[in-house]
Order: structure tokens, then sequence, then C-alpha cells
């Protein structure tokens, strides 16, 4: 057995590793990413995903949550799902016979900029409010999300190579952005009671952690992300009303 103060550090250590490696990899993205690697760097996107899920839940079963991780976990959130996403669909955008290579790489670059800077905003307005933080609801889609949401379809566009998404991709994260720093409520994937509902969700979380090791079936995983973003979404719009308080944004 481990004397008491190593287990009471260590419940701490391990959360913070999480994330740590979370931000390695997330870094790792943006290396591909400078390499014309778009597809690479989507699925080491999803692998932070991955890892920032795990982060949260390891905190929360060693009761390892500090302000410390806090602040950590949105310096790597801000790289894994505002940098990376950003400079993948630069790099994606550029290298398709699309719109923005002619001559308007300067308004490629800027609608991709608006992606880093409003998770920055988000990031920064959480940690301010992070102890009155809602259980239930995000307001705006989460940066975590969104990264899943970039990546996947940016694997699911280069493996059926569809056409215009190198257009479409950089006016996506122009929208992305305003969905994040937005009021719109989205409910948190959570335990809630209901066994169907319990079930779905862990049975969607399991594919998921199962499928991005494999780099297997980016379609799926797209249609996960995009069904619980819309989803969960217009269910909770009739909640909004209840919602509008700003603790509650992250």
């Amino acid at each position: 057995m481990l004397p008491a103060r190593r287990r009471s550090i260590l419940r701490f250590v391990v959360p913070n590793a999480v994330t740590t490696v979370s931000l390695l990899i997330g870094l790792w993205a943006l290396t591909c990413a400078s390499r014309g690697e778009p597809v690479d760097a989507a699925w080491w996107i999803l692998v932070s995903v991955l890892l920032d899920k795990l982060d949260g839940t390891f905190a929360r079963l060693l009761k390892g949550s500090s302000d410390f991780g806090v602040q950590l976990d949105s310096l790597s959130d801000l790289i894994c799902f505002g940098l990376a996403p950003a400079a993948t669909v630069v790099v994606f955008s550029a290298a398709q016979p699309s719109w923005w290579t002619g001559g308007y790489e300067w308004l490629l670059w800027g609608c991709c900029a608006t992606l880093p800077v409003s998770a920055a905003w988000r990031l920064a307005k959480f940690n301010v409010i992070s102890e009155e933080m809602g259980s239930v609801y995000f307001l705006g889609i989460p940066t975590t999300h969104v990264g899943g949401l970039v990546a996947t379809s940016i694997l699911v566009a280069s493996r059926y190579s569809v056409e215009g998404m190198g257009d479409a991709m950089p006016v996506l994260l122009v929208g992305f952005s305003f969905w994040m720093v937005s009021s719109l409520p989205m409910p948190k994937l959570r335990v809630t009671g209901k066994r169907f509902v319990d079930l779905l969700v862990f049975s969607n979380v399991a594919a998921a952690y199962i499928l991005v090791p494999m780099r297997a079936l980016p379609e799926l995983l797209l249609a996960q992300a995009v069904l619980y973003a819309i989803g969960g979404t217009l269910a909770a719009l009739p909640h909004r009303g209840k919602l509008s308080s700003p603790v509650l944004f992250y």
C-alpha cells in the first residue's frame, strides 16, 4: 500500500498526466498539418478528444480536481481543439481545387482563425466561472465536440473525395465558432438513470474508443457527432429560458 500522502498526490497526478498527453498529441496533430497531412492530423485530433473525456473521468473518480488541472485542461483544449483543427482545415482547403486558393488565402486564414479565437474566449470564461458550472447543460457547443466535428468531417471528405468540401470547411469553422460562444443549450453526456438513454450513450462512447484507435469508420463517428450536436441542441431548446445564467457557459 502506498502511504496516504503519496496516494493523495497520485490522485492529482493521474488526470493531469492524461491532459498532458492530450496536449502532446495536439502538438503532434499540428505537426502533421504543417507537413501537409490533414488526414493524419484529423485522426490525432480525435485521439485528443478521447483523452479529454478520460482526464475529466479520472479527476472525478479519484477526486483529483484542482485549479491547476482546470488551467492545464483549458490550455490543452485551446491547442487540441482550437489551433490544431484550424491549421488542419487551412492545409486541407489549400490542397483542394477550391475558391480559397484563387488569391483569397488571406480570407481562408481569417475564417479559420475564428476557431481558436472563439475557443480562447469560451475557455477563458469557463475558467472564471468553473466553480459555478451547471451539471446538466452546456451553453454553446463545447470546444472538444467542435474538434471532433471538424476532424471527422475532414476524414469523411478525404475518404470519399467529396467535392466542394475544400470550399465549405472554412465556412463551417466560422459557424462552429459562433456556436461555441452562443447561448444555445446542449445536454452533457452523463448518466441519466433512464436505461435506454444511458445504454445509447454508453454504446456510442464505447464505439468511439474502439474505432478511433483502429482508424476505422469515420462515417459513423461523424454521424454520432452530428446527431449529438444537432439532436441534443434541439432537445434542449425548450429549456433555454431556464438556462440564461452565464454561469452555465462553457
